[in-house]
């Protein structure tokens, strides 16, 4: 740690538990220190024993990754060209209002708070100074120079010339040639959030503390205007002689005269009943209407000029942060990640904004025994200890957490001085620094999906600790250096004891060469920065600072090297930059240095700039470090060396401490056996690793899927956990009780937990537990931990009874939950359970085909499968069964076992086949073939993967009744589920699908998609004139989320030449949302009810095509209405019937 310390004394090796203080001995720093090292490696190494390497608390566990944007800003120049800007540097585009989001780049980060435009060119600005001006309708972004690092919260345009900025420090900027150059003008306002023009001379700006500003000669100069409040304002409307302002308290004011004079409007939804939220956003479409919007939900409308304002319902409590009108269209309403329309009966149903940020939770996470916590949440980009400052480009990352300890002196940290005092130096901190970052991955290898725990070399590299080593000494003065002098027979030959700092300060990517740095005062010698004027011209930096040392030992003489450092640098380099003071400058403390600081380093003083004197003084002109020269005594001072053993590997930031004594005239530094001095590894920076997700960036930069690789741990209170013990997949006559009852066991680590409460709950199927019998049952445990409910099943069909621990107060406790399933069929014997269990501590630690088929040979054909909580690994299974009725159950027990599929899942020929609470992470040669199974389950399924070639994840061919339920299937070309050759029911509900839902069959691979199928079909059967045969089977498709419907490439073929054979005689398509369009489907009779139809730019016009004999219609809606967006009945003529469909049909329906 940098400091004015005399040595560090802590050793783990001295197993010290405490620091004893003795009456009338001295304590120096090292021993307060000391216990302050001893307490903390203490703790962390009981972080590490108890948790592991990493982990959270179940219920508070941070840095949760998702994709998501936060709004800050929207500019609509008419109906179709929307601008959207956020945080992290986000600025969305669209041409067609809406329909598709591009993300412009814009070469930053920072945020961006405020947007203006004028035809095709338009500024945004936001932290740090930015601006950035686009000439394209913001296809492409420029950055601007705007002279300060201050945050721009307001801006406007009035042309392609003049625009204005506003922000902290009250600070007005202005330009009238494009932006080309910003003048910097005073306002006398401590902070401006909003400003307007209503010509080039004219306008107002607002802010904090009621504050109002008008200027009439182009925002050159600012005069204050009374207001009458002193509520912070936060938006500002400037048309002609009328202005509007709104902010904090629900204030609302109104002008008729350009802003001179002003009076309060009444918010709210009466008149005694005003709103009190915090008004962010103002916008009228003409003189009189308009709105305002806020915290809460709040969004104002006034038809009245302002003069008094009514509120409008906005679903949910968001904090609504901007507001945009153009013409008569539908206002923009925008806040955290969504978008709204605004019409004037008030906002409609929100829409997601594009996945533009990585972003991440608060909450707390041990990293190595390090804690870790954010109070708020933040983003890659952006984060309390230093974000990634570029966008993440395509392609897949590692996203980890990086925890270290910043050493923290009172020029870092102001408040750390005692006033009262008259703010003397004190005792440093040392400060938990926690830190999100970003990996780039490689193709995995084989192609396999890169997992949680995967080997992956760029990670072991980085994780690998510090390979540096180093050797210190004390050398006697062999000779005398002139004929004057006497040679020293000492080694340490300084008069004062001092600590010596040799640290690493840059390290070449290419070729590992390294440089360092030493101070004979751990680098404690450091001065306040106050400003900085940087000579460009001359490659000269003049800084001011607050004091110099108080004599020459800490004071600067000329060419000491000094380091330019603030906590931007400080927390992403680990180090500043080197410069060589030449002299002062007009008075002492302005100190002159060659060169000038790469880009904006040490001049924001809101991150504590500061210069660190150090004491090497290289004899090469322009050279401000020392070469790590490996191998070899590298000479200090007065007696002091150094050596770095060769084959070291190099940090930036790693540090040793050789403190040296004049008492000894030596240095202390461990020695071997033989005396000679030990190369030792740094002592810091310590860091501690952990992986938090993978995160796939797609092509359009936006953030696609997220695997969460964080661990958790439950509260020491709650680390008794239910486990399964059998009575799963069962199956029994209805009304009958299962064989073997239902079973679970309760353990704290490996022991068993006695007189434990168990309820189970029947979720499904209408059957009783326990006895007496009853909906709902407790069982207490034995002293073995177990726990036994018989189960008598209902009505025929699925059944689903819930297991749950509870706590001592008799509610469940979180996550600790067990499903039973079963059927209850006529004509069965009764049998089943699931005796087998996969994983580690079960029967078996992995699945494979041949101890599937000894499984289902020993069983008599009749198996249930339970892989048990955690990961497991299967190379694939094929198993096709002959003439015997076999009946086989895969699932997971309990929370949702995960399972690496490397290759296909082909399982035929079974007389009843289930697939139940599994999330299979698919290869890209991974998938499930399904054949010829008479009764096919699959429920609870979560599927996603990586796709190489063209291929869909499940494949079901030949069924007398498929039961897909509640299912997630990742998108996949050219479907994700095909389903064919079904011979019944086939009901589908309740599910996520991202790709194409197909039957009948493989649809084509068309890069257009469905389009020119859905055209052929409407072009060959839109007459009408055509017979449909009976079909077979039933199709159920309800209550799902889906891409769309398609049909079999063949069958396609089929209905365009007027062949029907091989339809469901009945298809009921209900409830169901289609996000992409075209659908298609096909059936006898048709019932097509309720569904959302949500494509906003369909292919070819079309929603879809519907093929057949006979159709119904009822209630369904599409996003678009009209012959823009036709959903097509192709069915016999005068069969189809329409009624209070929102959606543009044909033939027509009725109203």
């Amino acid at each position: 740690m940098q400091g004015d310390l005399s040595r560090e004394t802590f050793d783990p090796r001295s197993h010290y538990t405490a620091v004893r203080l003795q009456q009338g001995r001295v304590l120096t720093d090292a021993d307060f220190n000391e216990q302050g090292d001893i307490t903390r490696h203490r703790h962390e190494r009981l972080a590490q024993d108890v948790i592991g390497a990493s982990g959270g608390p179940a219920e508070g566990a941070g840095f949760v990754l998702t994709g998501g944007m936060h709004a800050l800003a929207v500019h609509a120049l008419d109906a179709n060209n929307v601008w959207i800007a956020g945080e992290d540097g986000v600025l969305l585009v669209t041409s067609n209002g809406g329909g598709t989001w591009t993300v412009a780049s814009t070469g930053s980060t920072r945020h961006l708070r405020a947007i203006a435009r004028t035809a095709a060119t338009g500024w945004a600005v936001g932290d740090g100074g930015t601006i950035a001006r686009t000439t394209d309708s913001g296809a492409t972004w420029a950055a601007q120079g705007s002279g300060t690092l201050q945050t721009l919260r307001g801006a406007a345009a009035f042309d392609a010339q003049h625009a204005w900025a506003v922000g902290d420090g009250g600070l007005a900027l202005a330009t009238a040639d494009g932006g080309a150059t910003w003048t910097q003008h005073a306002t006398g306002v401590a902070r401006l959030y909003a400003v307007a023009f209503t010509s080039a001379q004219n306008g107002l700006a607002v802010g904090q503390g009621g504050a109002i500003v008008r200027s009439s000669d182009g925002g050159q100069s600012w005069a204050r205007v009374d207001g009458g409040t002193t509520a912070t304002l936060r938006a500002v409307v400037l048309n002609g002689a009328q202005a509007l302002a709104a902010g904090d308290g629900g204030t609302l004011l109104v002008s008729n005269d350009g802003g001179a004079t002003w009076s309060a409007a009444t918010s709210g939804s009466t008149a005694t009943s005003g709103s009190t939220a915090r008004l962010r956003a103002l916008r009228m479409r003409n003189a009189t209407t308009g709105w305002a919007a806020g915290d809460g939900g709040t969004l104002l409308a006034t038809n009245n000029g302002g003069t008094t304002w009514t509120a409008q319902p906005v679903a949910g409590s968001p904090m609504l942060t901007g507001l945009s009108v153009a013409g008569s269209a539908n206002a923009w309403l925008v806040g955290a990640g969504q978008v709204w329309r605004v019409a004037a009966a008030g906002a409609g149903a929100p829409a997601a904004l594009p996945a533009a940020s990585l972003l991440i939770g608060p909450g707390c996470y041990y990293v190595q025994g390090q804690h870790c916590v954010w109070e708020q949440g933040a983003s890659l980009a952006n984060q309390p200890d230093g974000g990634v400052a570029q966008r993440l480009a395509p392609g897949q990352y590692l996203i980890y957490l990086r925890a270290w300890q910043r050493h923290i002196g009172a020029l870092e940290d102001p408040a750390m001085r005692e006033v009262a005092l008259g703010g003397p130096d004190t005792a440093t901190r040392a400060r938990q620094v926690a830190q999100v970052r970003a990996l780039a991955l490689p193709a995995p290898p084989n192609n396999a999906p890169w997992t949680c725990g995967a080997a992956i070399a760029g990670w072991d590299a980085l994780v690998a600790p510090p390979g540096a080593r180093l050797a210190a000494r004390a050398t006697p003065q062999l000779a005398a250096t002139g004929v004057c002098d006497i040679a020293a027979s000492a080694g340490y030959r300084r008069l004062e004891n001092q600590l010596y700092r040799v640290e690493i300060h840059s390290v070449d990517a290419n070729t590992g060469a390294a440089t360092f740095k030493w101070s004979r005062e751990n680098g404690s010698v450091a001065y306040a920065v106050q400003s900085i004027d940087v000579d460009t011209v001359a490659q000269l930096t003049t800084v001011r600072v607050a004091a110099r040392g108080r004599d020459a030992n800490l004071d600067l003489a000329p060419h000491d090297r000094v380091e330019l450092m603030d906590d931007a640098a400080a927390l992403q380099q680990r180090a500043g930059q080197l410069f060589e003071y030449l002299n002062d400058g007009d008075d002492a403390l302005e100190l002159v240095l060659a060169g000038v600081p790469t880009g904006s380093l040490g001049q924001d003083t809101g991150l504590h700039p500061l210069l660190r004197r150090w004491d090497q003084r290289p004899t090469a002109a322009g050279q401000n470090t020392l070469a790590v020269v490996e191998g070899s005594w590298i000479p200090l001072e007065d007696g002091v060396e150094v050596r770095f053993a060769p084959g070291g590997s190099y940090r930036v930031g790693d540090y040793w401490q050789i403190p040296a004594r004049t008492a000894t005239a030596d240095v202390e530094w461990p020695l071997d056996d033989d005396g000679v001095p030990q190369a030792r590894p740094p002592a810091g920076v310590q860091d501690g690793w952990a992986r938090l997700g993978l995160v796939t960036v797609n092509a359009a930069g936006l953030i696609g899927a997220v695997t969460d690789c964080r661990e958790w741990f439950p509260p020491l209170t709650r680390l008794t956990q239910l486990l399964y013990v059998g009575g799963d997949g069962q199956e029994a006559a209805p009304g009958a009780a299962v064989a073997e009852p239902l079973r679970v066991r309760v353990a704290r680590g490996a022991l068993p937990v006695e007189g434990a409460r168990v309820r189970f709950t029947v979720e499904a199927g209408g059957g009783t537990v326990g006895s007496p019998a009853a909906g709902v049952a407790d069982a207490t445990t034995d002293a073995a931990g177990q726990a036994a409910c018989p189960w008598t099943l209902g009505a025929a069909g699925p059944q689903r009874v819930r297991a749950h621990l509870l706590d001592s107060g008799g509610n469940p406790v979180a996550g600790q939950t067990l499903v039973f399933a079963a059927a209850a069929q006529a004509n069965v014997q009764a049998g089943g359970g699931c005796a087998v269990t996969i994983g580690k501590g079960g029967n078996f630690e992995q699945l494979n085909t041949e101890l599937l088929q000894k499984l289902l040979k020993e069983r008599g054909g009749q198996l249930c499968i339970c892989f048990l909580p955690g990961q497991h690994a299967l190379d694939g299974l094929s198993i096709k069964q002959g003439d015997a009725p076999m009946r086989l159950s895969l699932h997971g027990c309990g929370p949702t076992a995960i399972v690496d599929v490397a290759g296909p899942i082909a399982l035929g020929g079974f007389a009843a086949l289930e697939l139940r609470d599994l999330q299979l992470a698919m290869s890209p040669k991974a998938m499930l073939q399904l054949t010829n199974n008479a009764q096919l389950g699959l429920h609870g399924l979560r599927i996603d993967g990586k796709q190489e070639a063209p291929q869909p994840w499940i494949v079901v061919d030949g069924t007398a009744e498929l039961r897909m339920h509640q299912c997630e299937v990742a998108a996949a070309a050219p479907a994700s589920v095909v389903v064919q050759n079904a011979q019944g029911l086939c009901e589908i509900m309740h599910s996520q699908i991202a790709g194409d839902l197909a039957f009948y069959g493989m649809p084509g691979t068309d890069a257009a998609g469905a389009a020119p199928p859905a055209a052929a079909l409407v072009n060959a059967l839109n007459n009408g004139d055509f017979q449909v045969p009976a079909g077979r089977g039933q199709l159920v498709v309800a209550h799902n989320q889906l891409a769309r419907l398609n049909l079999g490439q063949d069958m396609v073929k089929q209905l365009v030449a007027r062949k029907f054979d091989g339809l469901f005689h009945t298809v009921v398509l209900q409830g169901n949302s289609l996000g992409a369009a075209p659908s298609l489907c096909a059936g006898v009779f048709m019932s097509v009810t309720g569904n959302h139809f949500t494509a906003t730019k369909p292919t070819g016009n079309l929603y879809g095509a519907m093929v057949g004999r006979r159709a119904a219609a009822s209630g369904n809606v599409g996003e678009l209405f009209g012959d823009t967006a036709t959903l097509y009945f192709l069915v016999t003529k005068g069969q189809f019937r329409g009624a209070a469909n929102m959606v543009f049909t044909l033939p027509q329906s009725t109203a």
